[in-house]
């Protein structure tokens, strides 16, 4: 199929599925949710905790009172009652929400009629794997403007894959396989395999998550599956696919990429496997009924999307659709049943004396936990599966381009095309939102914020501070990061020292370097160049333990060398990439083993472009944006400060959370490293510091010393760390309010 002839195959793949569940049994489509609540209940109970559950079934609903009496807990409930491709309502539309008059329901008749008028798409899995295979060649080529659209391509068809049916499917659909005897067994072998993968508690719920979790999330390297840690059921691989997604895809290649991925997902053998494990014991029984339901969601959004490709957007961008459309079927969990487009600046101040800022169903951005996606995933993240949508059309509503948009893509849901049954969308003044407000109190979900045994929403949230250090700090960083490099690509402490004595007096090294940076070992030259005043001997004063620790071998492999980005493309200087992987291998992971959360931020409040750019002590922060580690990352900004167009932020894409006023983020605990860091970074069993680097460190960071003064010197990594003041208080730095030291 030429790009010039693609056409609604995501229909027919939709068609051709129907058909396949009716064969499975003719009741299921519209009577799968009544199955599943026979086998396992309504309510689950879950605590504010992290991580946070996920819901794969995208049919999750939150409640925290039972017959009206408040309890200081999160049920997890099941409340989607329609057919397979329905996303749940929650009421949104059973009850006046908004008043008369501003409201009106979206076009998602229109994608009825054309799924319903599409034939059946045939079975054709040598056409498929020959579309697979002509885009492996295309990626194969020079790096040309072709090759690169190919290559998005290719991310996209993987990224959905990974969604629909699953880490341990995907390699299935995918496989250059036409037997069909093969696909069969293999499919069902993979599920046995899955399921041996955790451990099995026989709490008929807990089990049901935990198996979907590593059915969708598990890596396969050898065939065999490894659990990973996940947030809201996302591995760090989704943050692979929000990344992609985000890249502009042309509307042909768009499209063409949409159908060869409908095209793989039309296969016989893997249905009928499916079909079989629906008839097996629980939970296996369940995750392929989970996997049915994603199937059903993925191809009717995958429809819509096709058609959306092709509309002549304006202020939209072509990766905001497509990312609007993966968000439809994410796994966040709660799920909102409103959510309120607003300009921050005209409608902050008042919404959050209301009830609707904290209400765990109710969407606003700075309400929302970021959990490793996109800037752009995130903000399309509380639009994209909520049944009820408030447009509040304050005076500098549309000079907002983020306002512009989310209104050009509602627009087209109402007039064109929407792939959510029964979802409404309002124009509402600031004014008329208290009466939403009044609405949603009276559906007993909404917190009542004088009432102390409520929960507050998003719950307290642990959030290490990426930090700036003198230049000092980050040589140190990043040169004990070039160690660790050699050692894993050489293999031994005794030559990766040998090699930082010549580092760091300045002489040639005629050995390749262990990254493809285009400067070579200049960077690592530029690493050390600093430390020589601090060595003995022109020796250099940072080295590595003769006898390196096999646990910390691994470590070095996962935490540094496998996180080494692709150095060529880098949008930060080679030290700062180095600083920020050390920073991130030790004080980063001391801080989510110790306290329990993964999740740093990038305060930019305090400087400008030029500052981020050029000042040497912000490398760390420029560094942790191009690491693919398991930190959730994002960014803070004030209002007008545009961070989103400074180098390297715009290309990643990370989250941005926007404070306009105090207390906004209250959810946020910030926090960050005491400098007595470097007392027990000194102490570490795989380094070997001079005292006199030592001392010239921990004078480097005296003015840290003095703001906290009496400190007592850390013994080990849970205790180098504080908790202050949230980000929305004018000096950070100043006001720490407690400090926590945890075991």
């Amino acid at each position: 199929m030429s790009r010039s002839e693609a056409s609604a195959v995501a229909a027919g793949a939709y068609a051709w599925f129907r058909t396949a569940v009716r064969r499975i049994d003719p009741e299921l489509w519209e009577s799968w949710w009544q199955w599943l609540d026979r086998k396992f209940g309504d309510d689950t109970t879950i605590l504010w905790t992290e991580p946070w559950p996920h819901d794969y079934w995208v049919a999750h609903g939150v409640r925290h009172a039972i017959e009206g009496v408040p309890l200081p807990l999160a049920y997890q409930t099941w409340s989607h009652r329609g057919a397979l491709d329905d996303w749940p309502l929650f009421g949104a539309t059973e009850w006046d929400l908004f008043p008369p008059g501003v409201s009106r329901s979206t076009s998602s008749a229109a994608l009825d009629d054309v799924l319903a008028q599409a034939g059946p798409l045939e079975y054709d899995r040598e056409y498929s794997l020959a579309q697979l295979i002509s885009l492996s060649d295309e990626l194969q080529r020079t790096s040309t403007e072709e090759a690169s659209q190919a290559r998005l391509q290719s991310q996209f068809i993987r990224a959905w894959l990974s969604s629909i049916v699953g880490n341990t499917f995907s390699s299935m659909f995918r496989a250059p396989s036409t037997d069909a005897d093969l696909l069969y067994h293999v499919t069902i072998r993979r599920v046995d395999q899955a399921m041996g993968a955790f451990e099995q508690t026989h709490h008929l719920r807990m089990d049901l998550a935990e198996a979907i979790e590593t059915f969708y999330c598990a890596t396969w390297p050898d065939g065999l599956p490894i659990k990973v840690p996940t947030q809201q059921g996302q591995s760090l691989e989704w943050r692979d696919h929000w990344f992609w997604l985000t890249r502009e895809l042309e509307p042909e290649r768009l499209r063409e990429a949409v159908g060869i991925l409908a095209r793989l997902l039309v296969c016989p053998p893997i249905m009928d496997a499916i079909g079989y494990l629906i008839s097996r014991d629980r939970p296996v029984s369940a995750l392929g009924l989970c996997v049915l339901r994603r199937c059903a969601l993925g191809l009717r959004t995958l429809a819509w999307l096709e058609a959306a490709a092709t509309h002549p957007w304006r202020d939209v961008r072509l990766a905001d659709v497509a990312t609007f459309a993966f968000a439809a079927i994410a796994p966040w969990w709660p799920r909102p049943s409103l959510a309120l487009s607003h300009r921050s600046g005209d409608t902050k101040p008042e919404l959050m004396k209301l009830g609707l800022w904290r209400a765990p169903d109710v969407a606003i951005d700075a309400m929302t936990v970021p959990t490793g996606e996109s800037n752009t995933g995130m903000v399309w993240r509380l639009f994209a599966a909520t049944p009820a949508i408030a447009r509040v059309r304050s005076e500098t509503y549309t000079a907002s381009l983020w306002c512009r948009r989310e209104v050009e893509l509602t627009q087209y849901l109402l007039d064109h095309s929407d792939f959510l049954r029964g979802r409404i969308v309002a124009d509402v003044s600031g004014q008329q939102t208290i009466s939403v407000d009044r609405a949603m109190s009276s559906r007993n979900l909404q917190q009542d914020r004088s009432e102390p045994n409520q929960p507050l929403f998003p719950p307290s949230t642990l959030v290490l501070d990426v930090p700036s250090y003198p230049p000092l700090i980050i040589d140190v960083l990043a040169a004990v990061c070039t160690l660790r490099l050699l050692r894993t690509h050489y293999g031994d402490a005794a030559v990766a020292n040998r090699i930082a004595d010549e580092l760091v007096a300045g002489r040639p090294v005629d050995l390749p370097p262990p990254t493809n940076h285009p400067q070579g070992w200049d960077i690592h030259y530029a690493a050390f160049a600093g430390l020589g005043r601090h060595s003995r001997r022109h020796k250099s004063p940072v080295r590595l333990a003769r006898r390196y620790p096999k646990p910390e071998a691994a470590l070095d492999m996962t935490e540094i060398a496998e996180q080494v980005p692709d150095l060529t493309q880098a949008q930060a200087g080679g030290v700062d990439i180095l600083a920020a992987l050390e920073w991130n291998r030790e004080i980063r992971r001391w801080f989510s083993e110790h306290w329990g959360s993964r999740r740093t931020v990038i305060d930019c409040r305090r400087f400008d472009v030029s500052g981020w750019s050029d000042d040497p002590r912000h490398a760390v922060k420029r560094g942790m944006l191009q690491l693919r580690s398991e930190a959730l990352t994002f960014v803070m900004q004030v209002a007008g400060q545009s961070v989103d167009s400074w180098p390297g932020l715009g290309y990643n894409d990370p989250p941005i959370l926007t404070v306009y006023l105090p207390d906004q983020h209250s959810w946020i605990d910030a926090s960050f490293a005491l400098p007595t860091w470097v007392d027990v970074y000194a102490s570490l069993r795989t380094l070997r510091l001079d005292r006199a680097l030592v001392d010239a460190m921990r004078t480097a960071l005296d003015d840290q010393f003095t703001l906290l003064a009496k400190l007592p010197r850390s013994r080990k990594p849970a205790d180098v760390f504080a908790v202050r003041g949230g980000p929305g208080t004018p000096h950070p730095d100043r006001s720490v309010t407690v400090i926590v030291h945890r075991d």
